[in-house]
């Protein structure tokens, strides 16, 4: 059985003000898991994945804006979430402060976590 391909089968939809209230079917694979309603603002989905993206100065507004697009993209083509769920920023990091505020705290302090280690140390 694969998780990666979850899908929400909307049985029933009515909106209230802004919020919308859904019941739903989960399925994985076709296998149905759970059933119940809940609410686009609080479904779990609606609030995940935020990407942050750390780098030197000197990027354009319009390469920033085409590297979110891309990220946006395929997190949502991998993982199988909507769009509407992705945040992603973009952080200009001056190179001299680069070992303490990334280095140090995000890439040595948390080795474990990387899925892809740099081709460098400090």
């Amino acid at each position: 059985m694969s998780y990666t391909r979850r899908k929400f089968l909307k049985t029933g939809v009515k909106v209230f003000g802004s919020v919308m209230i859904f019941t739903y079917t989960l399925s994985v694979d076709g296998i149905s898991l759970a059933q119940g309603t809940g609410s686009k603002i609080a479904d779990k989905e609606q609030v995940m994945p935020h990407i942050s993206v750390k780098l030197y100065p000197g990027r354009t507004e319009e390469e920033k804006q085409r590297l979110a697009r891309a990220i946006l993209e395929d997190v949502v083509d991998i993982i199988q979430c909507s769009s509407d769920s992705v945040s992603v920023a973009i952080e200009d990091i001056d190179p001299s402060d680069w070992k303490e505020e990334v280095y140090k705290p995000e890439i040595q302090g948390k080795a474990d976590k990387l899925y892809k280690k740099p081709g460098y140390s400090m």
